[in-house]
């Protein structure tokens, strides 16, 4: 009920690349810790997801999907299908920045 809810929210307010996003980040995450009732979603769990997708994609993919998420549990509290959000408390994967390179005016 909750992933209708949000995508249908979303739609309206969202482009549709956003979306798709959202989407797959519903599935990956149901996937990963079962089709619950979203009160009963915990950090802990969430912290299993983390573990879990680890071992398929990158940590940059699992921060995006975290990012939506938490963004699709805010709307759940907004509206009132929650009185917390268990995103608030799980941390992102640190993410290694590429070093730039920059070229002087005489390599260029």
């Amino acid at each position: 009920a909750l992933q209708k809810f949000v995508m249908d929210y979303n739609q309206t307010n969202l482009s549709s690349a956003t979306c798709n996003l959202y989407k797959r980040a519903f599935k990956e995450f149901i996937k990963k810790i079962g089709n619950r009732i979203v009160s009963d979603i915990t950090s802990e769990d969430i912290e299993r997801f983390k573990s879990k997708r680890l071992k398929d994609v990158s940590a940059v993919t699992i921060n995006i999907e975290l990012r939506c998420l938490k963004s699709a549990f805010n709307v759940a509290l907004r509206f009132g299908f929650l009185k917390t959000n268990p995103f608030v408390y799980v941390k992102q994967f640190k993410e290694i920045e590429n070093e730039k390179m920059v070229f002087t005016t005489n390599e260029i």
